[in-house]
């Protein structure tokens, strides 16, 4: 009887359902389907932020679908134009479009940057081979691909050639080399994000820490408004994180507690030095603590979520882990002018309790460094050693007098007591040794007893006198005249590097520390210099630093550069948090400008009337500040008092409008969209999709609507209604990047071309030293052609033989 009432009722509730299913409309229906369908794309890949790529999108359903979250940018591809246009449609119906995009796929090739995509998803791929798609992945990345008529899920393993950047220094070592051989010289693109500047550098640096790990990048920024420091309009402090390869946004935290008077300081150098040791990431977890005095926080790197808050770790100012061990220095209390009390203190990570705690009242700030069994400081005369285990003290040791070489004995003169600022002291574990500098000689003890090995003299001049790295079996320092190499076993000089040729005099070295990796050592001179540790070619990068304190950071192939404070060579740094992979310069040197194969013929090719009235009207306003002087004039009468005639809703952000012929022309950036309105009532006239962003106001000329785009296209419409006439590729090949957030071509073209007598004229790229430089074209605005074009290549001043020029 119980089983028949249990199939009874199954029977009842499956009709019902059945029931309510047919109640549902069709439209409503079928979005339950595809989202039930990319619910089981993204649990079978675990894939939950970042970039995914649909090849074969259809009209878009599933494609909107696998938006599942705020940290997903979805891009459909499709060989067909009218599947690219309803997937549009249904993006742009479901409010997406922007952040879920289509396009047409040309050929076998897609348009990505290597390393860029975290999901490809596709039913079939046609063309485009399993190859190709795993160029694109990320590491880690997955592909769910149909086939023969089953789903199956690849994954790209992560090259073993690419490394993490876990700490402050690299790891909890204090050496600050990455054992990746992927970094080089920074030549290409992958990503950029904002904000452009820090705030200002009279002000405490509004970048204060970077780490990464697990595929992700974290990093503390103060997002408040630029260039302005006026404690009334206070600061917006937030930890956020980014996919490592492509820059999606995956999550924020807001921390108000990260203000400058937590610190007691209002200054450039207000905030403590030992602030970036604060954040350090492991496998999928972050360890931070999120204000001054806080405990340390263990965060899901994935989520941002806070998983346990460290009892026992309040006050910790500095941060290391070291094989399932957090080893900090905490105090009880840090306000400025005030008595502290500090300790070394260790917490095992599995299970969050206190493993030890050892008082330590004298302590060298940013000294504190773990390897192996030992964790090792600096009370400032002496240097300790504790076991990892339990907290024991191993040894203490005091600084030897260095001996100087005889050939180098100075002249003798009035000794002087050495004075050793806060942080200038470097101490790394590296093996069975303990080296230690002080930016005037190098210290190597053996790491069990603590006994002196060797000592050796050094100076200053290429790099800052803390500077001090491990790498290819070498320990590297500055030296009077250039770097010098130290034998590990014996501390004598070895090789010796003279970097000057590709180092700007006349300004101090940038306010932050060097880095390394196993090929280079990156050098802050004026920017980011690449001295190679393997006899070749370095290379001066004066256009791209890093901010005070913090500097740039070396990992996962990459280039990573923090937006700066400096206002040197304007027009020539790069600005913004940028993401930079090398390349062969002989490669970049190749790429050529488009020919006229580049173009595309729309519907209304050739059909565009010159209807421009031989007589000027005053009261057009047809390009971005007016004309292609960019006076911003307009001889055209205002009347002194104004009144609202419409308004007319759009999707923001918009750009400056322009007007011509009785309409107004306004581009949606993050829509993709230009819309011509009415001027007199503000109807949409009609609205044209891009394949980007359009990030200024269009150009009117001759009964056309003309415009650069973020995919590296310029743009010419029919004003009359909206129809394309031809599209030139000015973009010298197809390279999808991110660009805050949303795919745009390596070479984007601004939004406001300039047609001056008769000439169509537009760049695309982003400066004259990545991805082969800026292509300038003279193209004519009825037809598209190419009248004529040059390059603007100034990446061959990054090489050591043309480094006297000034263009940088």
């Amino acid at each position: 009887m119980k089983r028949t009432l249990q199939m009874v009722l199954a029977k009842n509730i499956a009709l019902a359902e059945i029931a309510i299913l047919s109640l549902l409309a069709p439209a409503a229906l079928a979005a339950s389907v595809e989202a039930h369908s990319a619910r089981k794309v993204l649990d079978a890949t675990g894939v939950k932020g970042g970039l995914v790529v649909h090849i074969g999108c259809g009209d878009g359903k599933l494609t909107a679908a696998l938006r599942a979250n705020d940290s997903t940018i979805v891009h459909g591809l499709d060989i067909d134009e009218a599947n690219v246009a309803a997937a549009r449609r249904t993006a742009s119906k479901a409010g997406l479009y922007g952040t879920v995009s289509a396009a047409r796929l040309v050929g076998r090739s897609l348009p990505y940057a290597d390393n860029l995509v975290n999901l490809v998803v596709s039913e079939n791929l046609g063309k485009v081979t399993m190859a190709e798609v795993m160029r694109v992945l990320v590491p880690n990345g997955a592909a769910y691909v149909k086939t023969g008529g089953s789903w199956r899920k690849t994954v790209k393993p992560r090259p073993a050639e690419i490394d993490e950047w876990t700490h402050f220094l690299h790891d909890a070592s204090n050496n600050a080399v990455a054992a990746d051989t992927q970094v080089g010289p920074p030549r290409r693109l992958q990503w950029t994000a904002g904000p452009p500047w820090c705030r200002s550098h009279e002000y405490i640096s509004s970048f204060s820490a970077m780490v990464t790990a697990g595929g992700r990048v974290f990093y503390v920024v103060d997002e408040a408004l630029l260039g302005v420091t006026d404690k009334r309009l206070g600061e917006r402090w937030a930890l956020n994180a980014r996919d490592a390869f492509n820059g999606a946004l995956l999550w924020k935290r807001r921390l108000p507690k990260w203000r400058a008077d937590e610190w007691k300081g209002t200054s450039m150098r207000g905030r403590p030095p030992s602030v970036p040791r604060r954040i350090v990431a492991g496998g999928d977890k972050l360890y931070a603590t999120l204000s001054h005095l806080a405990p340390v926080s263990v965060i899901d790197g994935a989520t941002g979520k806070t998983l346990q808050m460290l009892d026992g770790t309040a006050g910790a100012q500095e941060i290391a882990l070291v094989d399932g061990t957090l080893v900090m220095r905490a105090v009880d209390t840090a306000v400025r002018g005030e008595k502290t009390t500090a300790s070394i203190v260790a917490v095992d990570t599995e299970t969050g309790k206190v493993r030890w705690r050892v008082r330590a009242p004298r302590y060298l700030s940013q000294s504190l460094a773990a390897a192996g069994e030992r964790a090792v400081y600096s009370d400032g005369a002496q240097t300790v050693c504790l076991s990892l285990a339990d907290g024991k003290e191993l040894w203490r040791s005091a600084r030897p007098e260095a001996k100087t070489p005889p050939k180098q004995q100075p002249k003798a003169k009035k000794k002087r007591p050495r004075r050793t600022r806060r942080g200038d002291r470097t101490i790394i574990v590296h093996g069975d040794l303990v080296l230690e500098t002080d930016g005037g000689s190098i210290i190597a003890r053996h790491a069990r007893t603590g006994k002196t090995r060797w000592t050796a003299r050094t100076g200053g001049g290429s790099m800052r006198g803390h500077d001090f790295f491990i790498a290819r079996g070498l320990a590297w320092h500055a030296a009077k005249g250039g770097i010098s190499a130290y034998d590990l076993a014996t501390g004598k000089v070895v090789k010796t590097i003279d970097p000057s040729a590709v180092q700007s005099r006349g300004h101090h070295l940038r306010c932050y520390r060097a880095k390394a990796t196993e090929r280079y050592l990156i050098t802050q001179f004026s920017g980011a210099e690449f001295i190679s540790l393997t006899d070749e070619n370095h290379s001066q990068n004066d256009w791209v630093r890093g901010p005070c304190r913090h500097g740039i950071m070396p990992a996962n192939g990459m280039l990573y550069t923090p937006p700066h404070q400096c206002f040197c060579f304007p027009g020539a740094m790069m600005t913004g948090l940028n993401a930079f992979t090398t390349a062969n310069d002989d490669a970049m040197h190749a790429i050529a400008p488009s020919t006229g194969a580049a173009l595309e013929k729309g519907p209304a090719f050739g059909t565009i009337g010159n209807r421009k009235s031989k007589i000027a009207n005053s009261a057009d306003w047809p390009v971005y500040r007016h004309d292609a002087r960019r006076t911003g004039a307009t001889p055209c009468e205002v009347p002194a008092k104004v009144a609202r005639l419409w308004r007319a809703k759009l999707v923001g952000p918009l750009t400056p409008p322009v007007a011509a012929g009785g309409r107004i022309y306004v581009a949606a950036r993050n829509e993709h969209t230009v819309y011509a309105l009415s001027a007199a009532d503000g109807s949409v006239a009609w609205r044209f999709t891009a394949d980007a962003g359009v990030d200024s106001p269009p150009t009117v000329h001759a009964g056309a609507v003309l415009f650069g785009c973020a995919d590296g296209r310029v743009y010419c419409i029919r004003a009359s209604d909206g129809a394309l006439a031809w599209r030139f590729r000015a973009a010298p090949a197809e390279r999808l990047i991110m660009d805050e957030g949303r795919l745009a071509s390596a070479w984007r073209v601004h939004g406001s071309v300039i047609v001056q007598d008769g000439v169509l004229y537009c760049t695309a790229g982003r400066s004259s030293f990545i991805d082969g430089g800026l292509y300038v074209y003279a193209l004519d605005p009825a037809t598209g052609k190419v009248r004529h074009t040059c390059r603007l290549d100034t990446s061959w001043a990054t090489r050591e033989d043309k480094v006297g020029d000034q263009t940088q």
